[in-house]
């Protein structure tokens, strides 16, 4: 057993030191919609895929994807258009 817990500390300190921030998201739409970013961030690093990259994909994409097929869109799914 480790004796410190720093990598546990590391991982949840962005939540940790947002929180207060949150509280001032403006509305609570603006909250929702700040967790459903932060979990896409998460979501691109667990699976190993730069999150700006995805974002700006995404963004370029998503119009011309039909509603049946956005899943392919997520970050677990995610394949970089052909360029």
């Amino acid at each position: 057993m480790e004796i410190d817990n720093n990598l546990v500390e590391n991982a949840v300190r962005p939540l940790a030191v947002g929180r207060k921030a949150f509280l001032f998201a403006g509305s609570h739409q603006a909250a929702e919609m700040t967790a459903t970013m932060y979990s896409f961030m998460a979501s691109c690093k667990r699976n190993k895929v730069n999150e700006f990259d995805w974002l700006k994909d995404v963004f370029e994409r998503i119009q011309s994807h039909k509603q049946k097929d956005l899943y392919q869109l997520l970050p677990s799914n995610w394949e970089p258009a052909c360029r």
